[in-house]
Protein backbone atom coordinates (compact mmCIF):
# COMPACT_ATOMS: atom_id res chain seq x y z
CA UNK A 1 0.00 0.00 0.00
CA UNK A 2 1.63 3.14 -0.89
CA UNK A 3 0.48 6.65 -1.76
CA UNK A 4 2.28 9.60 -4.05
CA UNK A 5 1.62 12.49 -3.64
CA UNK A 6 3.42 16.25 -4.41
CA UNK A 7 6.99 14.69 -4.29
CA UNK A 8 5.98 12.47 -1.14
CA UNK A 9 5.80 8.96 -0.94
CA UNK A 10 4.31 6.86 1.56
CA UNK A 11 4.32 3.42 2.53
CA UNK A 12 3.16 0.77 5.54
CA UNK A 13 5.87 -0.15 7.35
CA UNK A 14 6.67 -3.01 10.29
CA UNK A 15 5.82 -1.35 13.42
CA UNK A 16 9.16 -0.53 15.38
CA UNK A 17 8.53 2.70 17.49
CA UNK A 18 9.67 2.11 20.93
CA UNK A 19 6.54 3.99 22.43
CA UNK A 20 3.85 1.83 20.39
CA UNK A 21 6.44 -1.29 21.47
CA UNK A 22 6.36 -0.40 24.79
CA UNK A 23 3.10 -2.31 25.72
CA UNK A 24 1.48 -4.58 23.31
CA UNK A 25 -1.90 -3.69 22.14
CA UNK A 26 -4.43 -5.37 19.90
CA UNK A 27 -4.05 -3.54 16.60
CA UNK A 28 -1.29 -1.46 15.67
CA UNK A 29 0.42 0.02 12.15
CA UNK A 30 2.80 2.52 11.05
CA UNK A 31 3.18 4.36 8.11
CA UNK A 32 6.47 6.48 6.94
CA UNK A 33 6.54 9.18 4.59
CA UNK A 34 9.65 9.71 2.49
CA UNK A 35 9.75 13.94 1.75
CA UNK A 36 11.48 15.20 -1.62
CA UNK A 37 12.88 18.02 0.50
CA UNK A 38 12.68 18.89 4.50
CA UNK A 39 9.35 20.26 5.98
CA UNK A 40 10.12 22.74 8.76
CA UNK A 41 6.97 21.94 10.61
CA UNK A 42 7.09 19.69 14.18
CA UNK A 43 5.32 16.65 14.58
CA UNK A 44 2.52 18.08 16.18
CA UNK A 45 2.34 21.00 13.40
CA UNK A 46 2.02 18.15 10.52
CA UNK A 47 -0.22 15.99 12.27
CA UNK A 48 -2.40 18.73 13.60
CA UNK A 49 -2.75 19.72 9.87
CA UNK A 50 -3.17 16.67 8.73
CA UNK A 51 -6.23 16.44 10.53
CA UNK A 52 -7.78 19.53 10.00
CA UNK A 53 -7.32 18.62 6.44
CA UNK A 54 -10.03 16.11 6.64
CA UNK A 55 -12.68 16.28 4.34
CA UNK A 56 -16.23 16.67 5.54
CA UNK A 57 -17.30 13.10 4.61
CA UNK A 58 -14.36 11.99 7.29
CA UNK A 59 -15.00 13.75 9.79
CA UNK A 60 -18.75 12.60 9.88
CA UNK A 61 -16.91 9.28 10.77
CA UNK A 62 -13.95 9.66 12.81
CA UNK A 63 -17.03 11.63 15.19
CA UNK A 64 -18.81 8.86 15.38
CA UNK A 65 -15.70 7.02 16.98
CA UNK A 66 -15.54 9.96 19.64
CA UNK A 67 -12.94 11.87 17.83
CA UNK A 68 -13.09 15.90 17.41
CA UNK A 69 -11.63 16.67 14.26
CA UNK A 70 -12.35 20.15 14.37
CA UNK A 71 -11.08 20.50 17.82
CA UNK A 72 -8.14 23.12 18.22
CA UNK A 73 -8.14 23.54 22.17
CA UNK A 74 -4.71 23.65 23.23
CA UNK A 75 -2.73 20.53 24.65
CA UNK A 76 -5.13 18.60 21.86
CA UNK A 77 -5.25 16.96 18.26
CA UNK A 78 -8.81 16.38 16.98
CA UNK A 79 -9.64 15.53 20.97
CA UNK A 80 -6.62 13.22 21.50
CA UNK A 81 -4.22 14.40 24.17
CA UNK A 82 -0.90 15.70 23.56
CA UNK A 83 0.87 13.74 26.09
CA UNK A 84 4.41 14.39 24.59
CA UNK A 85 5.54 16.84 22.27
CA UNK A 86 9.02 18.01 21.10
CA UNK A 87 11.27 18.70 17.48
CA UNK A 88 11.12 15.17 17.43
CA UNK A 89 8.06 13.51 18.30
CA UNK A 90 4.24 13.76 19.06
CA UNK A 91 2.81 11.25 21.03
CA UNK A 92 -1.57 11.03 21.42
CA UNK A 93 -3.20 9.31 23.50
CA UNK A 94 -7.33 9.28 23.99
CA UNK A 95 -9.55 6.85 25.91
CA UNK A 96 -13.29 6.12 24.69
CA UNK A 97 -15.77 3.48 25.13
CA UNK A 98 -14.72 0.83 23.20
CA UNK A 99 -11.12 1.77 22.52
CA UNK A 100 -7.90 3.41 23.79
CA UNK A 101 -6.13 4.89 21.39
CA UNK A 102 -2.20 5.76 21.10
CA UNK A 103 -0.62 7.73 17.87
CA UNK A 104 2.99 8.67 17.44
CA UNK A 105 4.39 11.19 15.21
CA UNK A 106 7.97 10.60 14.47
CA UNK A 107 10.39 12.56 12.57
CA UNK A 108 12.53 10.07 11.80
CA UNK A 109 15.11 12.03 9.85
CA UNK A 110 15.05 15.89 7.75
CA UNK A 111 12.95 13.68 4.49
CA UNK A 112 11.81 10.83 6.63
CA UNK A 113 9.16 10.58 9.01
CA UNK A 114 6.28 7.86 10.36
CA UNK A 115 3.39 7.95 12.20
CA UNK A 116 2.10 4.97 14.42
CA UNK A 117 -1.51 4.19 16.27
CA UNK A 118 -1.99 1.53 18.57
CA UNK A 119 -5.04 0.17 20.09
CA UNK A 120 -6.15 -1.01 23.11
CA UNK A 121 -10.03 -2.74 22.95
CA UNK A 122 -12.11 -2.21 26.07
CA UNK A 123 -14.59 -4.19 24.43
CA UNK A 124 -13.03 -6.89 22.54
CA UNK A 125 -15.86 -8.51 20.56
CA UNK A 126 -17.56 -4.85 19.87
CA UNK A 127 -14.36 -3.04 19.05
CA UNK A 128 -13.01 -5.55 16.53
CA UNK A 129 -16.54 -5.54 14.97
CA UNK A 130 -16.66 -1.79 14.76
CA UNK A 131 -12.66 -1.59 14.02
CA UNK A 132 -13.13 -4.42 10.96
CA UNK A 133 -15.22 -1.50 9.24
CA UNK A 134 -13.31 1.57 9.76
CA UNK A 135 -9.86 -0.13 9.83
CA UNK A 136 -9.36 0.49 6.09
CA UNK A 137 -10.33 4.07 6.19
CA UNK A 138 -8.08 4.94 9.50
CA UNK A 139 -5.40 3.43 7.62
CA UNK A 140 -6.05 5.93 4.38
CA UNK A 141 -6.44 8.83 6.74
CA UNK A 142 -3.02 7.97 8.83
CA UNK A 143 -0.94 7.59 5.15
CA UNK A 144 -2.56 11.25 4.17
CA UNK A 145 -1.22 12.45 7.72
CA UNK A 146 2.06 11.39 7.71
CA UNK A 147 2.50 12.87 4.02
CA UNK A 148 1.69 15.81 5.99
CA UNK A 149 0.36 18.12 2.83
CA UNK A 150 0.51 21.70 4.20
CA UNK A 151 -2.75 23.97 4.95
CA UNK A 152 -2.93 26.26 2.41
CA UNK A 153 -2.57 29.87 3.84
Amino acid sequence: MDLQNGGRVVRRVAVTDPVALARAGDYSDAFEARLAEPDQRSPEQWVRDGFAAFPPSVKRVVRLLGFRPGDTRPGQIAGLRIVESTAEVVRLETSLRLLRAVMVGRQVAPTRRTLTTVLFFNRPVLARLVWRLIGPRHRRIAMRIVAGQEQPG
